[in-house]
């Protein structure tokens, strides 16, 4: 069942995101940067914005599958503080992007779905058990 309702979403998705499916690297390269990275608690009204407190996400994707880039998350109430290097490589499963990075970080470790000219993504943030890290990055 769970194999059911994955396979109808993505299929929702990949006919929602406004590309032709079939996405190589090249469509998507360029140079992207955070629009939304906001953390959340699960049952509890705790919010952390961390493009208001300082917080960064910049990468570039490469034609040729590679990336590069900074994760900087200021310590919170929530988490500790996170800095990562993006330095690795990307593919693409459609509709979604998935990283292979030197350092471990959120971005390696939830897939991002290819929305026009974002990748988004939403999914457990392991340096706060219990949290959830919403994501956005346009070019």
């Amino acid at each position: 069942m769970r194999s059911a309702r994955f396979t109808a979403v993505v299929l929702i998705v990949s006919a929602c995101n406004g590309l032709p499916p079939g996405h190589s690297a090249s469509d998507i390269a360029g140079t992207y940067h955070a629009t939304t990275l906001e953390l959340d608690v699960q049952n509890s009204v705790k919010h952390v914005d961390y493009l208001l407190i300082g917080g960064s996400l910049n990468m570039v994707l490469t034609s040729d599958g590679h990336v590069t880039g900074q994760l900087n998350l200021p310590a919170s109430d929530l988490a500790p503080a996170v800095s990562a290097d993006l330095s690795g490589t990307f593919r693409i499963v459609d509709p979604a992007v998935y990283f292979t990075m030197n350092d471990t970080s959120l971005v390696s470790d939830l897939y991002w779905n290819i929305v026009l000219n974002r990748l988004e993504t939403t999914g457990p943030f392991s340096p706060a058990p219990g949290a959830t890290i919403t994501a956005a990055v346009s070019r």
